[in-house]
């Protein structure tokens, strides 16, 4: 066993959890992203690899067996991206939960002192802002860290570390504590009780101690104004991100150990900061390799994990320091040698793109959305000071609307607040679009849209998004022409790819995800069209309400008339339209829309039913153009996402032709394939896709209807058609199969944990059966993690002296299972698994 390192070395590792929003601004749904699959979009990758195993990390003995599963974010310092933990709590809340319940243990371990810490909220550059624009992205982190983690935050994280005075003077002024910044930003530093400067740059300051930033101003009592200050340590956190230091348990307790100073009783902090996706997604298992870091190799090497709030509570600062003030005194940061310039300009920082690109469209982008951002704020302020005491004010505490945009009461207390007088519904939608306008504004700076390396990529073209969202917000309130001046400063901005022009880029791929009112009723229109029985509620973030639907012909076409009310739950605006689709020809939809009431859309009908007969297609279109008073909406101007649904939909009968059509082949090629199969040759492609298309029909209809208790004889039943299909030389594939196996095991677990009843261990080993008969690449993590919470819930603490039959029965069953399923039951038996371990599982008990 090693020996302890020092009588009071603590450590604290910390994790920068962010990634880029990727929602589309008006519908907030993250769109597919072919570079993420085999997952839908970069977010679900990162939550399967970083974010879903670091609240539940394996812990494993020589075999690799599960001896553990630990929650990390007990002992990982960390700070989640407000908009990643809003996508988050929206399609993972039991992950969401897990972090959450992990901070809150937190702050009970560590005297009142919790791991987590805020993030200014959009991922901004705080020095490259402006000054409202700072303090609203520091504010609204601030409030968004209250509303979730339910405590006051006492640091905050600087997106990319950049920092210069004017963001220290602000987080002073929002009562921030402190912050963490990395070595290289260190200038000077000095005892607090004064004395000479030392100079420490290049990295060389102390990081084993916090430091204090003093300010030139007092608080208006008179207190000294200052921020405390972490700096982590360079070559270890480098290691941990981009050498593999998070390979091997022993090797991080052993480089963590060479960094304490032995001679030096006074307590010391060995800080390092990386981003949190490095622990599973940029370094594979690097979650279970911190996981058995913090429950086994620290406490051997004497090493105590804490967070930077305990620790400056225990060792506030002794000295004060001075931070570089980078080229021109715009700042520094982490991941820039050149102070902050990786987001203003061509600075040489890239991220490996080909050889000859450069990023002389950093210049240019900024520019545009400067002078966006400027002319936006121009409308705001005149409009807003209509409505309210203080616009900037409003701005500020707009979080609430901004986290819970759907509650009412919350939005009754703000207009109370920020509204010069009582307001009707007008003045209030008013209100709303104008602050939604700001949100965009800010969000349209997210730091990613320069971070990388050719303004084509996805980040610089969701910013993009952002500001299309603010020119359109803000059409109503001003007569300039907002957009084109977008997109006449982007001119100037050149693509490595081909030298396309902002504007061209703009124009391709920002402007078709523009969504107006007519293009959601058109989807609506065409989606009722296809199925009469569609219940959609929300569409493209709306609300949607359709009344004086009809199905009805016009002129001899199959068509249905509807009237329908929207209303934007960001802004509170509504909208009415009528609408009229038809089938122009076989398989072609074309839709009419305008905006009416419902006694418009009444009247309208009657124009319509009112129309010669016998006109063609194109005397049709002409007269219904002319009445609803623009050309018709097709199946290619719809959202990509949605143009799929309405053209699967559409093809659906033509679909349905060709499956009986293929059946038929596949029951008059069973012999022919029985012969090949006899003689081991390959069957012929015109024979083998109709038969493997039909059978994986008939595979997924068998899949369709199981469910619990999964009998015997359902099971070797689908066992049986993939063994067919192999038999005949015909591939399945198995991906439906093992999905469902695996979403069939996981709800088993998660009844188990509900009514204790061992009926559900049974059905999940026949479900492994299944498995290991057809050898399925089951994704076990989830029902791992729920029966580990079985196990520590009821096996462990009862086992020894079960008080009845049953209850023996159900720890037997739940141990059959658990070794099952990879655990090492010896763990239980001996105590092995300490730490934290007991309350693994925090989301999920």
């Amino acid at each position: 066993m090693p020996q302890h390192t020092h009588p009071d070395a603590r450590v604290v590792l910390h994790g920068h959890f962010y990634q880029p929003p990727r929602e589309n601004p008006w519908t907030e749904v993250v769109p597919v992203e072919p570079g993420a699959a085999p997952y839908h979009d970069w977010n679900e990758r990162i939550t399967a690899e970083a974010y879903r195993p670091n609240t539940a990390a394996r812990i494993l003995d020589a075999g690799g067996r599960i001896q553990a599963i630990v929650n990390n974010f007990e002992s990982l310092s960390f700070d989640v991206g407000p908009t990643l933990f809003a996508w988050l709590e929206r399609h993972h809340p039991e992950i969401a939960g897990r972090i959450l319940a992990a901070d809150h243990r937190s702050v009970a371990a560590h005297g009142g002192h919790g791991n987590a810490i805020a993030q200014a909220y959009n991922h901004a550059i705080l020095p490259l802002c402006n000054e409202r624009d700072r303090r609203t992205q520091i504010q609204w982190g601030l409030r968004e860290f209250q509303h979730r983690f339910r405590r006051p935050a006492a640091g905050m994280w600087l997106p990319e570390t950049a920092v210069d005075g004017a963001t220290v003077e602000a987080l002073m002024d929002a009562g921030v504590r402190f912050t963490v910044l990395a070595p290289y930003q260190a200038w000077r530093v000095r005892p607090l009780a004064g004395g000479d400067w030392v100079e420490v740059g290049e990295g060389r300051v102390d990081g084993r101690r916090p430091y204090r930033i003093r300010s030139a101003r007092s608080h208006p009592d008179g207190r000294e104004r200052f921020l405390d200050v972490f700096f982590y340590d360079g070559p270890i956190s480098r290691a941990v991100s981009f050498e593999h230091l998070l390979r091997n348990s022993d090797d991080l307790a052993s480089r963590l150990a060479l960094a304490v100073q032995p001679a030096d009783r006074a307590p010391q902090l060995i800080a390092v900061a990386v981003d949190g996706e490095t622990y599973g997604h940029h370094e594979p298992f690097g979650d279970m390799c911190h996981a058995a870091f913090a429950t086994m190799k620290a406490p051997a090497r004497g090493l105590r994990l804490t967070n930077f709030a305990a620790f400056l509570h225990e060792c506030p600062p002794t000295h004060e320091v001075e931070l570089q003030p980078g080229p021109g005194g715009e700042g520094t940061a982490w991941s820039c040698a050149h102070g902050v310039g990786r987001w203003k300009r061509d600075c040489g920082c890239a991220t490996g793109g080909p050889a000859g690109w450069n990023q002389a469209w950093r210049a240019p982008l900024r520019t545009a959305l400067d002078n966006l951002r400027d002319a936006a704020a121009r409308v705001f302020e005149a409009h807003g000071a209509r409505l309210f005491h203080d616009p900037w004010a409003a701005r500020d505490d707009a979080i609430d609307l901004v986290l819970r945009p759907d509650h009412a009461a919350l939005a009754e207390e703000f207009f109370a607040r920020h509204l010069r007088v009582a307001a009707d519904h007008a003045r209030r939608v008013e209100a709303r679009t104008l602050l939604e306008s700001q949100r965009h504004a800010m969000a349209m700076y997210t730091s990613c849209g320069w971070f990388f390396d050719d303004l084509g990529g996805i980040e610089p073209i969701q910013n993009l998004r952002y500001a299309a969202r603010v020119a359109q917000l803000l059409q109503p309130f001003t007569s300039e022409d907002l957009e084109g001046h977008l997109r006449g400063d982007l001119e100037a901005a050149k693509s490595n790819v081909d030298g396309a022009s902002g504007t061209a880029l703009y124009d391709a791929r920002v402007r078709p995800d523009v969504h107006t009112p007519r293009r959601t009723v058109a989807t609506l229109a065409f989606l009722r069209f296809l199925d009469a029985g569609a219940t959609e509620r929300t569409l493209h973030g709306l609300a949607v309400r359709e009344s004086e639907a009809e199905g009805t012909f016009v002129d001899g076409a199959r068509a249905r008339r509807g009237h329908v009310w929207m209303r934007d739950r960001r802004t509170g605006a509504e909208h009415e339209g009528s609408y009229l689709v038809l089938e122009a020809a076989a398989q072609e939809l074309e839709c009419y829309v305008t905006d009416a009431d419902v006694e418009q859309h009444r009247r309208l009908g009657v124009q319509v039913a009112a129309l010669a007969s016998g006109l063609g297609p194109r005397e049709r279109r002409v007269e219904l153009t002319a009445l609803f008073g623009a050309p018709p909406v097709g199946i290619a101007d719809l959202e990509a996402a949605d143009r799929r649904t309405v053209a699967v939909r559409l093809a659906s009968s033509r679909i349905a032709g060709l499956r009986q059509g293929y059946r038929d082949i596949w029951h008059a090629s069973r012999t022919f394939l029985q012969d090949f199969a006899a003689m081991h040759l390959e069957v012929p492609l015109e024979i083998r896709l109709p038969c493997e298309f039909t059978l994986q029909a008939d595979l997924e209809e068998t899949l369709s209807k199981l469910a619990p208790p999964f009998a015997v004889q359902t099971l070797d039943a689908i066992a049986a058609q993939v063994v067919e299909a192999a038999s005949l030389g015909l591939r399945l594939d198995a991906s439906g199969l093992a999905n469902a196996v695996t979403s069939h095991l996981r709800e088993a677990m998660r009844a188990l944990l509900h009514d204790r009843d061992p009926a559900h261990c049974v059905a999940a080993e026949r479900l492994l059966d299944l498995a290991d008969k057809l050898a399925l690449p089951l994704r076990r993590a989830e029902a791992e993690e729920l029966l580990y919470a079985s196990v520590l819930r009821e096996v462990v603490p009862r086992r020894p002296h079960p008080r009845a039959p049953a209850e023996r029965a159900l720890c037997d069953a739940i141990l059959r299972l658990a070794v099952r399923m990879g655990f090492d039951p010896h763990a239980w038996d001996s105590g092995a698994a300490t730490g934290s371990e007991t309350a693994a599982v925090p989301g999920l008990q």
